[in-house]
Protein backbone atom coordinates (compact mmCIF):
# COMPACT_ATOMS: atom_id res chain seq x y z
CA UNK A 1 0.00 0.00 0.00
CA UNK A 2 1.30 3.44 -0.94
CA UNK A 3 0.42 6.89 0.27
CA UNK A 4 1.73 10.30 -0.78
CA UNK A 5 3.00 12.66 1.91
CA UNK A 6 3.57 15.99 0.19
CA UNK A 7 5.54 14.84 -2.86
CA UNK A 8 7.15 11.90 -1.06
CA UNK A 9 5.91 8.40 -1.98
CA UNK A 10 5.85 6.11 1.04
CA UNK A 11 5.35 2.34 1.04
CA UNK A 12 3.59 1.68 4.34
CA UNK A 13 4.19 -2.05 4.11
CA UNK A 14 7.96 -1.52 4.39
CA UNK A 15 8.33 1.77 6.22
CA UNK A 16 8.86 -0.01 9.55
CA UNK A 17 12.25 -1.12 8.16
CA UNK A 18 13.20 2.52 7.68
CA UNK A 19 12.14 3.25 11.26
CA UNK A 20 14.25 0.33 12.52
CA UNK A 21 17.30 1.50 10.56
CA UNK A 22 16.92 5.05 11.89
CA UNK A 23 16.62 3.74 15.45
CA UNK A 24 19.74 1.58 15.02
CA UNK A 25 21.82 4.41 13.56
CA UNK A 26 20.75 6.71 16.39
CA UNK A 27 21.56 3.95 18.88
CA UNK A 28 25.17 3.86 17.68
CA UNK A 29 25.34 7.66 17.85
CA UNK A 30 24.00 7.68 21.42
CA UNK A 31 26.02 4.71 22.66
CA UNK A 32 29.40 5.81 21.29
CA UNK A 33 29.32 9.58 20.83
CA UNK A 34 26.65 11.12 23.08
CA UNK A 35 26.53 9.08 26.29
CA UNK A 36 29.96 9.53 27.94
CA UNK A 37 32.49 6.65 27.82
CA UNK A 38 32.36 6.07 31.56
CA UNK A 39 30.07 4.85 34.31
CA UNK A 40 27.78 7.16 36.23
CA UNK A 41 26.11 8.36 33.03
CA UNK A 42 22.99 6.22 33.49
CA UNK A 43 20.89 5.28 36.56
CA UNK A 44 22.65 2.71 38.74
CA UNK A 45 24.80 1.59 35.81
CA UNK A 46 27.55 0.38 38.16
CA UNK A 47 25.02 -1.89 39.88
CA UNK A 48 23.69 -3.34 36.62
CA UNK A 49 27.21 -3.89 35.30
CA UNK A 50 28.29 -5.51 38.58
CA UNK A 51 25.31 -7.91 38.35
CA UNK A 52 26.45 -8.95 34.85
CA UNK A 53 30.06 -9.27 36.01
CA UNK A 54 29.02 -11.46 38.95
CA UNK A 55 27.23 -13.91 36.67
CA UNK A 56 30.21 -13.89 34.30
CA UNK A 57 32.75 -14.48 37.08
CA UNK A 58 30.86 -16.92 39.32
CA UNK A 59 28.28 -18.53 36.99
CA UNK A 60 25.60 -17.82 39.58
CA UNK A 61 23.25 -14.95 40.39
CA UNK A 62 24.06 -12.43 43.15
CA UNK A 63 22.37 -12.66 46.54
CA UNK A 64 20.41 -9.62 47.64
CA UNK A 65 21.74 -7.89 50.78
CA UNK A 66 24.97 -9.95 50.58
CA UNK A 67 26.63 -9.53 47.18
CA UNK A 68 28.39 -6.21 46.68
CA UNK A 69 29.42 -4.22 43.64
CA UNK A 70 32.45 -5.37 41.68
CA UNK A 71 35.19 -3.43 43.43
CA UNK A 72 36.93 -1.87 40.39
CA UNK A 73 33.57 -1.02 38.84
CA UNK A 74 32.53 0.64 42.09
CA UNK A 75 35.79 2.61 42.39
CA UNK A 76 35.46 3.75 38.77
CA UNK A 77 31.89 4.83 39.48
CA UNK A 78 32.98 6.88 42.52
CA UNK A 79 35.80 8.52 40.55
CA UNK A 80 33.44 9.48 37.74
CA UNK A 81 30.92 10.74 40.29
CA UNK A 82 33.62 13.15 41.42
CA UNK A 83 34.49 14.24 37.87
CA UNK A 84 37.64 12.09 37.66
CA UNK A 85 37.04 10.34 34.33
CA UNK A 86 38.81 7.00 34.13
CA UNK A 87 38.67 3.52 32.68
CA UNK A 88 40.10 0.21 33.88
CA UNK A 89 40.94 -3.31 32.75
CA UNK A 90 40.16 -6.78 34.11
CA UNK A 91 42.58 -9.67 33.54
CA UNK A 92 40.81 -12.97 34.03
CA UNK A 93 37.96 -14.14 36.24
CA UNK A 94 40.18 -14.13 39.33
CA UNK A 95 40.49 -10.33 39.10
CA UNK A 96 36.79 -9.84 39.95
CA UNK A 97 36.04 -8.97 43.58
CA UNK A 98 32.56 -8.21 44.99
CA UNK A 99 33.53 -7.37 48.55
CA UNK A 100 31.99 -3.87 48.69
CA UNK A 101 28.77 -2.27 49.88
CA UNK A 102 25.54 -4.09 49.02
CA UNK A 103 24.46 -4.02 45.38
CA UNK A 104 20.71 -3.33 45.57
CA UNK A 105 20.34 -4.14 41.86
CA UNK A 106 20.54 -7.80 42.94
CA UNK A 107 16.83 -7.48 43.79
CA UNK A 108 16.01 -7.78 40.08
CA UNK A 109 15.27 -11.13 38.41
CA UNK A 110 18.17 -12.50 36.34
CA UNK A 111 16.96 -12.83 32.72
CA UNK A 112 18.42 -9.57 31.33
CA UNK A 113 21.69 -10.06 33.20
CA UNK A 114 22.13 -13.68 32.08
CA UNK A 115 21.66 -12.59 28.46
CA UNK A 116 24.13 -9.73 28.85
CA UNK A 117 26.66 -11.95 30.68
CA UNK A 118 26.88 -14.05 27.51
CA UNK A 119 27.79 -10.94 25.51
CA UNK A 120 30.11 -9.76 28.28
CA UNK A 121 31.97 -13.05 27.95
CA UNK A 122 32.07 -12.64 24.16
CA UNK A 123 33.47 -9.12 24.40
CA UNK A 124 36.06 -10.17 27.02
CA UNK A 125 37.57 -12.55 24.47
CA UNK A 126 38.67 -9.54 22.42
CA UNK A 127 39.41 -6.86 25.03
CA UNK A 128 40.08 -6.48 28.75
CA UNK A 129 39.16 -2.78 28.77
CA UNK A 130 35.89 -2.52 30.65
CA UNK A 131 34.69 0.62 28.88
CA UNK A 132 35.15 -1.08 25.50
CA UNK A 133 32.96 -3.86 26.87
CA UNK A 134 30.46 -1.27 28.09
CA UNK A 135 30.25 0.18 24.57
CA UNK A 136 29.58 -3.30 23.23
CA UNK A 137 26.86 -3.99 25.83
CA UNK A 138 25.20 -0.67 25.00
CA UNK A 139 24.98 -1.67 21.33
CA UNK A 140 23.59 -5.09 22.27
CA UNK A 141 20.97 -3.47 24.52
CA UNK A 142 19.91 -1.30 21.59
CA UNK A 143 18.77 -4.48 19.83
CA UNK A 144 15.88 -4.59 22.30
CA UNK A 145 14.89 -1.13 21.06
CA UNK A 146 15.13 -2.13 17.40
CA UNK A 147 12.95 -5.18 18.09
CA UNK A 148 10.54 -2.94 19.99
CA UNK A 149 10.11 -0.79 16.88
CA UNK A 150 9.20 -3.93 14.92
CA UNK A 151 6.77 -5.17 17.60
CA UNK A 152 5.12 -1.76 17.75
CA UNK A 153 4.66 -1.94 13.97
CA UNK A 154 3.02 -5.36 14.33
CA UNK A 155 0.65 -4.13 17.05
CA UNK A 156 -0.51 -1.17 14.98
CA UNK A 157 -0.98 -3.35 11.90
CA UNK A 158 -2.87 -5.95 13.94
CA UNK A 159 -5.15 -3.18 15.21
CA UNK A 160 -5.61 -2.00 11.62
CA UNK A 161 -4.96 1.58 12.67
CA UNK A 162 -5.29 4.34 10.13
CA UNK A 163 -2.02 5.18 8.41
CA UNK A 164 -1.88 8.62 9.97
CA UNK A 165 -2.04 7.08 13.47
CA UNK A 166 0.49 4.41 12.53
CA UNK A 167 2.93 7.01 11.27
CA UNK A 168 2.46 9.28 14.29
CA UNK A 169 2.95 6.52 16.89
CA UNK A 170 6.01 5.07 15.15
CA UNK A 171 7.57 8.53 14.75
CA UNK A 172 6.98 9.44 18.40
CA UNK A 173 8.61 6.19 19.53
CA UNK A 174 11.62 6.27 17.21
CA UNK A 175 12.42 9.95 17.75
CA UNK A 176 11.93 9.92 21.52
CA UNK A 177 15.24 10.95 23.11
CA UNK A 178 14.48 9.35 26.52
CA UNK A 179 13.49 6.02 24.94
CA UNK A 180 16.56 6.05 22.72
CA UNK A 181 18.72 6.84 25.75
CA UNK A 182 17.40 3.98 27.88
CA UNK A 183 17.69 1.53 24.99
CA UNK A 184 21.46 2.14 24.86
CA UNK A 185 22.29 2.11 28.56
CA UNK A 186 23.10 -0.96 30.63
CA UNK A 187 19.78 -1.51 32.39
CA UNK A 188 16.97 -4.06 32.27
CA UNK A 189 14.41 -1.41 31.26
CA UNK A 190 14.93 -1.94 27.51
CA UNK A 191 14.19 -5.67 27.66
CA UNK A 192 11.21 -5.01 29.94
CA UNK A 193 9.72 -2.51 27.46
CA UNK A 194 10.25 -4.99 24.60
CA UNK A 195 8.53 -7.80 26.49
CA UNK A 196 5.62 -5.57 27.54
CA UNK A 197 5.10 -4.55 23.91
CA UNK A 198 5.28 -8.20 22.84
CA UNK A 199 2.68 -9.18 25.46
CA UNK A 200 0.43 -6.43 24.07
CA UNK A 201 0.91 -7.81 20.57
CA UNK A 202 -0.23 -11.31 21.54
CA UNK A 203 -3.18 -9.87 23.45
CA UNK A 204 -4.29 -8.01 20.31
CA UNK A 205 -3.73 -11.08 18.15
CA UNK A 206 -5.84 -13.19 20.49
CA UNK A 207 -8.53 -10.49 20.59
CA UNK A 208 -8.68 -10.57 16.79
CA UNK A 209 -8.35 -14.28 16.05
CA UNK A 210 -9.16 -16.12 19.32
CA UNK A 211 -6.34 -18.52 18.54
CA UNK A 212 -5.16 -20.48 21.59
CA UNK A 213 -1.55 -20.29 20.38
CA UNK A 214 -1.61 -16.53 20.85
CA UNK A 215 -2.93 -17.06 24.39
CA UNK A 216 -0.04 -19.43 25.15
CA UNK A 217 2.50 -17.01 23.69
CA UNK A 218 0.97 -14.25 25.83
CA UNK A 219 1.50 -16.38 28.96
CA UNK A 220 5.04 -17.20 27.82
CA UNK A 221 5.95 -13.52 27.40
CA UNK A 222 4.34 -12.58 30.74
CA UNK A 223 6.46 -15.26 32.40
CA UNK A 224 9.58 -13.74 30.83
CA UNK A 225 8.50 -10.31 32.09
CA UNK A 226 8.43 -11.65 35.65
CA UNK A 227 11.92 -13.06 35.10
CA UNK A 228 13.13 -9.65 33.89
CA UNK A 229 11.57 -7.03 36.15
CA UNK A 230 8.74 -7.46 38.63
CA UNK A 231 7.15 -4.10 37.84
CA UNK A 232 6.49 -5.25 34.29
CA UNK A 233 3.84 -7.55 35.72
CA UNK A 234 1.96 -4.47 36.92
CA UNK A 235 1.53 -3.32 33.32
CA UNK A 236 0.16 -6.64 32.04
CA UNK A 237 -2.18 -7.25 35.00
CA UNK A 238 -5.28 -5.64 33.40
CA UNK A 239 -4.35 -7.17 30.04
CA UNK A 240 -4.20 -10.59 31.68
CA UNK A 241 -7.65 -10.14 33.21
CA UNK A 242 -8.95 -9.00 29.81
CA UNK A 243 -7.46 -11.92 27.86
CA UNK A 244 -8.86 -14.41 30.38
CA UNK A 245 -12.25 -12.68 30.04
CA UNK A 246 -12.05 -13.14 26.25
CA UNK A 247 -11.10 -16.78 26.72
CA UNK A 248 -14.06 -17.50 28.99
CA UNK A 249 -16.49 -15.49 26.85
CA UNK A 250 -15.64 -17.24 23.59
CA UNK A 251 -15.03 -20.83 24.69
CA UNK A 252 -16.82 -23.68 26.37
CA UNK A 253 -16.09 -24.39 30.01
CA UNK A 254 -14.12 -27.52 29.10
CA UNK A 255 -11.97 -25.76 26.51
CA UNK A 256 -11.39 -22.80 28.84
CA UNK A 257 -10.13 -25.11 31.58
CA UNK A 258 -7.91 -26.93 29.09
CA UNK A 259 -6.30 -23.70 27.84
CA UNK A 260 -5.84 -22.34 31.37
CA UNK A 261 -4.19 -25.56 32.57
CA UNK A 262 -1.76 -25.57 29.64
CA UNK A 263 -1.01 -21.90 30.27
CA UNK A 264 -0.43 -22.59 33.94
CA UNK A 265 2.01 -25.34 32.98
CA UNK A 266 3.97 -22.90 30.78
CA UNK A 267 4.14 -20.37 33.62
CA UNK A 268 5.17 -23.02 36.15
CA UNK A 269 7.95 -24.39 33.94
CA UNK A 270 9.41 -20.92 33.37
CA UNK A 271 8.81 -19.06 36.62
CA UNK A 272 8.39 -21.75 39.30
CA UNK A 273 12.11 -22.68 39.61
CA UNK A 274 13.01 -19.04 40.20
CA UNK A 275 10.20 -18.55 42.73
CA UNK A 276 11.34 -21.69 44.58
CA UNK A 277 14.85 -20.26 44.66
CA UNK A 278 13.52 -16.98 46.08
CA UNK A 279 11.57 -18.76 48.81
CA UNK A 280 14.53 -20.94 49.78
CA UNK A 281 16.98 -18.02 49.76
CA UNK A 282 14.83 -15.13 51.04
CA UNK A 283 11.59 -16.63 52.32
CA UNK A 284 9.68 -14.46 49.83
CA UNK A 285 8.37 -14.92 46.30
CA UNK A 286 9.52 -11.46 45.18
CA UNK A 287 12.42 -10.13 47.30
CA UNK A 288 13.12 -6.42 47.06
CA UNK A 289 15.78 -4.19 48.53
CA UNK A 290 14.25 -2.59 51.59
CA UNK A 291 16.82 -1.39 54.10
CA UNK A 292 14.97 1.83 54.92
CA UNK A 293 13.27 2.59 58.19
CA UNK A 294 10.50 5.13 58.48
CA UNK A 295 11.83 8.49 59.62
CA UNK A 296 9.00 10.82 58.62
CA UNK A 297 5.31 11.02 59.36
CA UNK A 298 4.42 13.03 56.28
CA UNK A 299 0.82 12.56 55.18
CA UNK A 300 -0.25 11.60 51.68
CA UNK A 301 -1.48 15.11 50.93
CA UNK A 302 1.76 16.62 52.20
CA UNK A 303 3.67 14.30 49.89
CA UNK A 304 1.54 15.31 46.89
CA UNK A 305 1.21 19.04 47.56
CA UNK A 306 4.20 20.21 49.58
CA UNK A 307 6.72 17.92 47.89
CA UNK A 308 5.47 18.79 44.39
CA UNK A 309 4.88 15.16 43.47
CA UNK A 310 2.98 15.74 40.24
CA UNK A 311 5.33 18.48 39.05
CA UNK A 312 8.32 16.15 39.44
CA UNK A 313 6.72 13.04 37.98
CA UNK A 314 5.39 14.86 34.91
CA UNK A 315 8.80 16.40 34.17
CA UNK A 316 10.53 13.05 34.62
CA UNK A 317 8.08 11.09 32.48
CA UNK A 318 8.39 13.57 29.63
CA UNK A 319 12.17 13.56 29.85
CA UNK A 320 15.02 12.89 32.23
CA UNK A 321 18.32 11.84 30.70
CA UNK A 322 21.45 11.17 32.74
CA UNK A 323 22.01 10.48 36.41
CA UNK A 324 23.49 13.01 38.82
CA UNK A 325 24.46 15.07 35.79
CA UNK A 326 21.20 15.11 33.90
CA UNK A 327 18.81 17.13 31.79
CA UNK A 328 15.09 17.05 32.42
CA UNK A 329 11.97 18.61 30.96
CA UNK A 330 12.13 22.40 31.35
CA UNK A 331 9.19 24.79 30.95
CA UNK A 332 9.86 25.24 27.24
CA UNK A 333 9.55 21.51 26.61
CA UNK A 334 6.50 21.29 28.88
CA UNK A 335 4.85 24.07 26.89
CA UNK A 336 5.66 22.29 23.62
CA UNK A 337 4.12 19.05 24.94
CA UNK A 338 1.03 20.92 26.14
CA UNK A 339 0.49 22.57 22.74
CA UNK A 340 1.00 19.19 21.07
CA UNK A 341 -1.59 17.49 23.33
CA UNK A 342 -4.09 20.28 22.72
CA UNK A 343 -3.63 19.76 18.97
CA UNK A 344 -4.42 16.07 19.49
CA UNK A 345 -7.65 17.04 21.31
CA UNK A 346 -8.88 19.30 18.48
CA UNK A 347 -10.12 16.42 16.23
CA UNK A 348 -12.48 15.31 19.04
CA UNK A 349 -14.10 18.73 19.55
CA UNK A 350 -16.94 18.32 17.07
CA UNK A 351 -17.74 14.86 18.42
CA UNK A 352 -17.39 15.40 22.18
CA UNK A 353 -17.38 19.14 22.89
CA UNK A 354 -19.63 19.07 25.99
CA UNK A 355 -17.78 16.14 27.55
CA UNK A 356 -14.40 17.78 26.90
CA UNK A 357 -15.50 20.97 28.66
CA UNK A 358 -16.84 19.03 31.67
CA UNK A 359 -13.70 16.88 31.96
CA UNK A 360 -11.48 19.94 31.61
CA UNK A 361 -13.26 21.84 34.39
CA UNK A 362 -13.24 18.92 36.82
CA UNK A 363 -9.65 17.85 36.13
CA UNK A 364 -8.28 21.38 36.16
CA UNK A 365 -9.98 22.18 39.48
CA UNK A 366 -8.67 18.97 41.06
CA UNK A 367 -5.05 19.36 39.97
CA UNK A 368 -4.56 23.13 39.92
CA UNK A 369 -6.76 24.34 42.78
CA UNK A 370 -7.00 21.35 45.11
CA UNK A 371 -3.67 19.55 44.62
CA UNK A 372 -1.79 22.81 43.90
CA UNK A 373 -0.03 21.44 40.82
CA UNK A 374 1.76 24.03 38.68
CA UNK A 375 -0.19 25.44 35.74
CA UNK A 376 1.71 23.75 32.93
CA UNK A 377 1.71 20.32 34.58
CA UNK A 378 -1.99 20.68 35.51
CA UNK A 379 -2.88 21.41 31.90
CA UNK A 380 -0.72 18.53 30.60
CA UNK A 381 -2.37 16.06 32.99
CA UNK A 382 -5.82 17.45 32.16
CA UNK A 383 -5.13 17.18 28.42
CA UNK A 384 -4.08 13.55 28.73
CA UNK A 385 -7.17 12.74 30.80
CA UNK A 386 -9.33 14.37 28.11
CA UNK A 387 -7.63 12.32 25.40
CA UNK A 388 -8.16 9.12 27.43
CA UNK A 389 -11.84 9.84 27.96
CA UNK A 390 -12.36 10.85 24.32
CA UNK A 391 -10.77 7.61 23.14
CA UNK A 392 -13.19 5.59 25.26
CA UNK A 393 -16.25 7.69 24.41
CA UNK A 394 -15.58 7.40 20.67
CA UNK A 395 -15.01 3.65 20.56
CA UNK A 396 -16.55 2.18 17.40
CA UNK A 397 -17.80 -1.08 18.95
CA UNK A 398 -17.73 -3.13 22.15
CA UNK A 399 -14.49 -4.87 21.25
CA UNK A 400 -12.77 -1.54 20.72
CA UNK A 401 -14.40 -0.11 23.85
CA UNK A 402 -13.08 -2.94 26.03
CA UNK A 403 -9.59 -2.62 24.56
CA UNK A 404 -9.51 1.15 25.06
CA UNK A 405 -10.70 0.82 28.66
CA UNK A 406 -8.04 -1.81 29.39
CA UNK A 407 -5.32 0.46 27.96
CA UNK A 408 -6.41 3.34 30.21
CA UNK A 409 -6.66 1.05 33.25
CA UNK A 410 -3.17 -0.29 32.55
CA UNK A 411 -1.73 3.23 32.68
CA UNK A 412 -3.63 4.00 35.89
CA UNK A 413 -2.39 0.81 37.58
CA UNK A 414 1.23 1.49 36.57
CA UNK A 415 0.92 5.01 37.98
CA UNK A 416 -0.67 3.82 41.24
CA UNK A 417 1.95 1.09 41.71
CA UNK A 418 4.86 3.49 41.38
CA UNK A 419 3.11 6.18 43.38
CA UNK A 420 2.75 3.70 46.25
CA UNK A 421 6.42 2.68 46.04
CA UNK A 422 7.58 6.30 45.85
CA UNK A 423 5.45 7.31 48.82
CA UNK A 424 6.99 4.45 50.80
CA UNK A 425 10.45 5.76 49.91
CA UNK A 426 9.40 9.23 50.99
CA UNK A 427 8.29 7.95 54.40
CA UNK A 428 11.60 6.13 54.79
CA UNK A 429 13.97 8.80 53.51
CA UNK A 430 12.10 12.05 54.08
CA UNK A 431 12.48 13.30 50.51
CA UNK A 432 11.03 12.52 47.08
CA UNK A 433 12.95 9.71 45.39
CA UNK A 434 12.59 6.95 42.81
CA UNK A 435 10.84 9.22 40.27
CA UNK A 436 12.83 8.42 37.13
CA UNK A 437 10.67 8.47 34.02
CA UNK A 438 12.02 5.13 32.75
CA UNK A 439 9.84 3.27 35.25
CA UNK A 440 6.73 4.37 33.35
CA UNK A 441 7.95 3.57 29.85
CA UNK A 442 6.59 0.02 30.08
CA UNK A 443 3.24 1.70 29.27
CA UNK A 444 4.59 3.48 26.18
CA UNK A 445 2.16 1.80 23.77
CA UNK A 446 -1.14 2.72 25.48
CA UNK A 447 0.13 6.27 26.09
CA UNK A 448 1.02 6.84 22.42
CA UNK A 449 -2.15 5.08 21.27
CA UNK A 450 -4.28 7.36 23.43
CA UNK A 451 -2.47 10.52 22.32
CA UNK A 452 -2.70 9.91 18.57
CA UNK A 453 -5.96 7.98 18.09
CA UNK A 454 -7.96 11.17 17.47
CA UNK A 455 -5.99 11.85 14.28
CA UNK A 456 -8.37 9.60 12.36
CA UNK A 457 -11.03 12.30 12.71
CA UNK A 458 -9.09 15.13 11.08
CA UNK A 459 -10.11 16.51 7.70
CA UNK A 460 -8.85 14.35 4.84
CA UNK A 461 -7.11 17.24 3.11
CA UNK A 462 -4.67 17.50 6.06
CA UNK A 463 -3.82 13.80 6.39
CA UNK A 464 -1.01 14.05 3.82
CA UNK A 465 0.88 16.68 5.78
CA UNK A 466 0.24 15.91 9.46
CA UNK A 467 2.62 12.89 9.58
CA UNK A 468 5.38 14.92 7.94
CA UNK A 469 4.80 17.76 10.41
CA UNK A 470 5.00 15.32 13.34
CA UNK A 471 8.30 13.92 12.00
CA UNK A 472 9.78 17.40 11.66
CA UNK A 473 8.66 18.41 15.18
CA UNK A 474 10.11 15.32 16.83
CA UNK A 475 13.38 15.50 14.89
CA UNK A 476 13.86 19.14 15.88
CA UNK A 477 13.08 18.33 19.51
CA UNK A 478 15.49 15.40 19.62
CA UNK A 479 18.28 17.34 17.94
CA UNK A 480 17.89 20.03 20.60
CA UNK A 481 18.03 17.42 23.35
CA UNK A 482 21.10 15.73 21.80
CA UNK A 483 22.85 19.10 21.72
CA UNK A 484 22.07 19.61 25.42
CA UNK A 485 23.42 16.12 26.21
CA UNK A 486 26.70 16.84 24.42
CA UNK A 487 27.06 20.13 26.31
CA UNK A 488 26.20 18.39 29.61
CA UNK A 489 28.80 15.66 29.21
Amino acid sequence: MHKIVGKLHINYSNIYIIFMIIFFLKAILYAVYIIPPYLFSAPDDHGHLSYIQYIYATHSIPILNQTGFEIDTYINFILNENNVVSSFTKDGIDSYNFDTSVNWIAQHPPLYYVIMAIFYFTASLFTNNIMDIVFFLRIITSIFGILSVYILHKILKELDTEQIIYYAVMTAFVFSAPLQYFFVTITNDGLTILLCLTATLFLVRYMNKLNSKDFYFYVLICSLIILTKYTGAVYVLPYTIFIVFLLIKNNSILNTIKVLLKSLLIAILLVFPYLIYNISEYGRLFPVYDSFTRNTNGSLLEYIIEKDYFEIVVRNIIMVIGWIKHISANNTLLLWILVFLICMIIPYIKRSMKQIVIIFIISYIVFFYILKVDLLQSLIITSFIILSCCLIMNSANKRELYFNIVNVISIIIVFIAFFSAQYKLYLAQGWVNGMNGRYYYIAVFPVLYIIFSGLKYINNKYTSFVPLLIVVCFIIMELGIMYKEVILW
